[in-house]
């Protein structure tokens, strides 16, 4: 069954980049037919300033004594104009100045796409930038929803969401960290079968750049084009109508590269595309249906024996067969019994008995990854896979949703011999990447679904592990990318839905001893600066600026690391390796209650968090948060007016988020109160009266009383004080009481005590 794509209702093209002076300009909308004619507006930032005499535009006297009481060191050079010669160099190659930012050394040019990379190659110029995100633009041509915006992902664009399911980004950083600027997959030769790949989108430029792709052969037609000719591009009668689309969506999850508008899983690896699937997608009402064809497969065997003979690492297939075939075909059983058959049982899907199947065997066999969309038949219940993804050894992929479950169309296991499949998942709905029939426009992608779009995904992640140890045979590649799999949400258990789950890439590559730690302090900040120490002290590395740390553990070390930064310190427990960990400050909340477990607002706070001197009050609820990264001791007590000082609450912070309780007992002192300050109606809040008095005092009375500004009297009430603490409540919104929104004066007397406050009534 060929898988053909299934679009939805929308498409999706990021529009903010930086430009460094080695990478070129991205387009912007409203770009012509040629990308490279469109004006952009981007920043250039010069390296210096020539020195000059006098020059208008220097601070006057009153903004320099506005710097100095804002403790503002003056810059004579930044307040210099930017270079006049300067600008004049970027004006002559075609850029029209908007704006100068002397303070940056910048200035603000539209200028064409096609003269950036000169822009940023000329000596005067530092760094080149894009202004800033475009506005987002509708497009509904051809009944589809078009659109641009900016992107927040880096490099990745779009694709980032689909890529962080399989903890791809991380892996890339990894192996750039272990390998240098080696791109993810450098040195792995990855092979593509399909129904044809079209290559002209701008994310494809980068593979003629480097060679990268290095062999194609159409097994149908028996050439080494596998592209369709324009002319059949724009004709949706012919018979190969849209059938390098297909081919070129898979191919492009992983080997697209054009940030920050998108990039691939592992766009570093070489590549070989063969054309083995004979499809199109527009069907006109007077036209059959395309069916299969067994001949489909044999294209599809020869083109293994082809790739491996070329020395193919992985191969990443998203096109499989089980029924709909229009031909006949004579299959061996495992007895030397010979069938005529149509389409295929599912008892026949044991991995030994379908043309297709064979041929993925004898691959797995010779060292070769095969890696296979499980199929989109989830509907029709167990064993509604396809060849040659019941092959043991062939990794068979199924997909899950955005949201991490699994996709109903995901076809099911188990093989014909009670085998386990799909043997994973991973983003296969919703998965954006380019629109390779729109290359000529603008730069627009598109959303589709299928599990033709899990499977490259998957084929990435064995790259990154053999990137990460060529020493692993196809066997040892298996077994760590099925090691580190997380089920999907919703699963409990391995399963015929499911496989084994969801692989990380990340914990894939990593070494034994290896491990990634990243760290939030408590401003929401990635961590920066710690040391990351082992149990006996040893220091094994540092936190980067982006609260990430990589370390290896030696041999025999306790398990777990220490984090330090000065003198604070917290314990990480590593249970074993490689491993992952994400760190997240540690919190105490102190609930401050009375006897009658009344809240008690705004007590005060007062000890040692760590080595420094602490002091905060509670909130108006009685409760007060204490936030640290550290495992910081802790040495606080808390008082009020009216209460006694509780006793001094010992502890130290750990990963679990604490609480404790504090009790406050009344002291000899008659304490009047009132809270809050301002009372919401639209909330339906209360008006709190409390009295707290000695103990063993006498029955007294507690008057309580509110009044307009005017004195016009609005509430009043009188009780009976036969307790500690006495709580009495004003609903200023009840029928009774109800009073408009404004200020008012509430008093309180008690044993010749007077209390006259000021309260506000908001809406």
């Amino acid at each position: 069954m060929k898988y053909r794509r299934i679009p939805l209702i929308f498409s999706l093209t990021a529009a903010v980049s930086i430009f460094s002076p080695a990478r070129a300009a991205l387009r912007r909308s409203g770009t012509t037919s040629n990308g490279d004619s469109a004006t952009i507006p981007i920043w250039v930032y010069f390296i210096d300033k020539p020195a000059l005499g006098s020059f208008e535009g220097a601070a006057s006297p009153r903004a320099l004594a506005r710097r100095r009481a804002a403790g503002f060191r003056s810059d004579a050079v930044a307040d210099r104009p930017v270079s006049s010669n300067y600008l004049h160099v970027v004006e002559r190659m075609g850029g029209r100045l908007r704006r100068c930012f002397k303070w940056g050394n910048a200035a603000s040019f539209d200028l064409p796409a096609r003269a950036v990379p000169a822009v940023a190659a000329l000596p005067e110029v530092k760094q080149v930038t894009l202004v800033g995100s475009s506005r987002q633009r509708l497009d509904r041509s051809s009944g589809s929803l078009r659109k641009r915006t900016s992107s927040s992902s880096g490099i990745y664009g779009g694709a980032f969401d689909q890529l962080s399911m399989l903890s791809i980004p991380r892996a890339h950083d990894y192996l750039s960290r272990r390998f240098g600027s080696m791109a993810p997959g450098s040195g792995i030769r990855i092979a593509f079968f399909d129904s044809g790949f079209r290559l002209r989108h701008r994310s494809f430029r980068h593979l003629f750049t480097r060679n990268a792709i290095v062999g194609t052969f159409d097994f149908v037609d028996g050439d080494t084009t596998v592209e369709d000719p324009d002319s059949v591009v724009n004709d949706y009668l012919h018979h190969y109508y849209d059938n390098d689309g297909h081919g070129s969506m898979v191919f492009s999850l992983v080997a697209s590269y054009d940030p920050p508008y998108y990039c691939g899983a592992a766009w570093g690896a070489d590549f070989l595309l063969a054309r083995t699937e004979d499809s199109y997608k527009y069907e006109p009402p007077d036209v059959e249906p395309s069916r299969e064809i067994h001949g489909e497969e044999d294209n599809w065997a020869a083109a293994v024996v082809w790739a491996e003979s070329l020395g193919v690492d992985i191969i990443s297939s998203s096109v499989a067969y089980r029924e709909g075939f229009e031909d006949s075909a004579v299959i061996e059983r495992g007895d030397g019994r010979f069938d005529t058959i149509l389409s295929y049982a599912k008892s026949d899907l044991d991995g030994k008995t379908t043309i297709i199947s064979r041929a993925a065997a004898e691959a797995v066999r010779r060292g070769v990854i095969i890696v296979n969309a499980v199929g989109n038949e989830g509907y029709e219940g167990d064993t509604s896979l396809d060849a040659p993804a019941d092959v043991d050894g062939v990794i068979a992929v199924g997909m899950v949703t955005p949201f991490g479950f699994l996709d109903e169309w995901s076809s099911r296991g188990p093989a014909a011999d009670g085998r386990i499949k799909p043997d994973v998942v991973a983003p296969g709905s919703g998965v954006y990447m380019p629109d390779v029939y729109r290359y000529e426009s603008t730069l627009t992608y598109i959303f589709d679904r299928g599990t033709s779009y899990a499977a490259p995904l998957i084929a990435a992640v064995c790259a990154f592990i053999r990137q990460s140890d060529t020493d692993l045979d196809a066997a040892q590649v298996r077994q760590r990318l099925y090691r580190f799999c997380r089920l999907p949400r919703g699963s409990t258990t391995t399963n015929n839905e499911c496989g084994r789950g969801i692989p990380d890439a990340l914990l894939s590559c990593m070494r034994p001893g290896e491990v990634y730690l990243k760290a939030i302090d408590n401003g929401g900040l990635p961590l920066n600066g710690a040391v990351v120490e082992s149990g006996e002290g040893d220091s094994l590395g540092r936190f980067d600026s982006s609260g990430i740390a990589f370390v290896m553990l030696p041999s025999g070390a306790a398990a777990g690391v220490v984090i330090r930064k000065e003198a604070d310190r917290r314990a990480a427990p590593i249970d074993s390796t490689p491993c992952r960990k994400e760190l997240f400050p540690c919190s105490l909340l102190i609930k401050v209650r009375d006897e009658k477990n009344h809240t008690v607002p705004y007590a005060t706070v007062k000890g040692r968090v760590g080595t420094a001197d602490y002091l905060q009050r509670a909130d108006n609820i009685g409760n007060l948060s204490i936030v640290s990264f550290f495992h910081l001791p802790i040495g606080l007590a808390v008082s009020k007016a009216g209460y006694l000082p509780s006793d001094t609450l010992d502890l130290i912070l750990t990963d679990q988020k604490q609480e404790r309780l504090v009790r406050l007992s009344p002291s000899a002192e008659t304490v009047l109160s009132v809270f809050p300050t301002v009372v919401r109606r639209s909330r339906r809040e209360k008006l709190h009266f409390r009295c707290s008095v000695p103990l063993g005092a006498p029955v007294k009375t507690l008057e309580a009383s509110i009044r307009s500004v005017s004195g016009s009297l609005i509430w009043q009430t009188t009780c009976p004080i036969d307790a500690p603490v006495v709580d009495l409540t004003w609903d200023c919104t009840s029928r009774e009481t109800s009073a408009s929104p404004g200020a008012y004066f509430v008093t309180l007397r008690f044993d010749g005590k007077k209390q006259r406050k000021k309260i506000v009534i908001a809406p």
